[in-house]
């Protein structure tokens, strides 16, 4: 067996030797529950818009069945985004899109709370441990609070920053879209989160907890869409333009992961694995290079046994 140096002076002094921090599995469940996500909720888009699609199209006398996802977007979109939509229609549908995306994670969140303040063990099933060997943890912490502040300010950050995203260019209202960009940025910035525990000279023990990492995702997405808009950081007076701003808070968490701050425990490699991958995703076509290849795969597995 090979001992580190590290090990080894822990054995000279009789100290016990911090458990090792596993993260190929980790690594793996994650690529994996990412893909499942896309994958699912894109084949839920997908099955939507067909069922609208063939309505759409039969009330305009269409009768020639739709087989490819481009008819399905073209017949079951047009009343979105389509040059048939009138302000009115299009108003309706970006409010209806900001409550579904703001209200569907902010339930989620508050119900998690409520779970633990009515069982406080759940929170310790559900929070994510570096060293309990539990991969499920990384997507359930994304809902999990250490306590009200911690609660409070993710909930504002909801509000504030879900409804510019949902609707940004990068989603066009697109609810399920999002909510499956949230839920995959919100495992891959706990797997940040987790991989700081393997870097040299950092403790292996690290709980972590909160929809933060998901919410700075969320951000670079909307700063991306609006990089000239300005945008006040908590606690500090004043504001920035949005490009700004992030660059900011990258500096600030990319110091965090190496230096500790004074009076400041936070998650720094999942908020800014969260701001880089939503920075990414945003300005490298995640929408078309990613969901729309997810939605015509889910769409030609449900042509295949029958479904649309």
């Amino acid at each position: 067996m090979f001992f580190s140096k590290t090990a080894m002076m822990y054995l000279r002094h009789g100290i016990k030797i911090p458990p090792r921090v596993p993260l190929l599995r980790p690594v793996l469940w994650s690529a994996a529950a990412c893909s499942g996500i896309y994958l699912s909720l894109a084949a839920y888009d997908a099955y939507s818009d067909a069922r609208r699609a063939r309505a759409n199209a039969q009330s305009r006398g269409h009768k020639k069945p739709i087989r490819t996802l481009e008819e399905t977007e073209r017949f079951g979109r047009s009343s979105v985004f389509g040059p048939n939509s009138t302000r009115t229609s299009v108003t309706d549908i970006i409010a209806a899109a900001q409550q579904r995306a703001t209200g569907g994670v902010m339930a989620i969140t508050a119900f998690v709370a409520a779970l633990g303040l009515i069982n406080p063990a759940s929170t310790t099933f559900l929070a994510h441990s570096t060293i309990s060997g539990a991969n499920h943890t990384l997507l359930t912490s994304v809902f999990v609070h250490s306590g009200l502040v911690h609660l409070a300010v993710n909930m504002y950050g909801m509000y504030a920053i879900i409804p510019p995203a949902v609707v940004s260019p990068t989603f066009r209202a697109d609810v399920p879209h999002f909510f499956a960009f949230f839920l995959s940025s919100g495992i891959l910035s706990s797997l940040a989160l987790h991989a700081s525990a393997v870097w040299p000279g950092r403790t292996p023990y690290i709980m972590g907890c909160g929809a933060s990492g998901a919410l700075y995702a969320a951000l670079g997405v909307v700063g991306v869409a609006n990089p000239d808009a300005r945008i006040g950081l908590l606690f500090i007076p004043g504001s920035l333009p949005m490009r700004d701003a992030l660059v900011c808070s990258a500096i600030f968490d990319a110091v965090g992961i190496f230096v500790r701050y004074p009076f400041f425990n936070l998650a720094h490699a999942a908020h800014l694995g969260g701001l880089l991958l939503g920075i990414a995703y945003a300005q490298y076509g995640g929408n078309k290079e990613i969901w729309q290849r997810a939605r015509k795969l889910s769409f030609k597995a449900m042509r295949l046994v029958g479904l649309v």
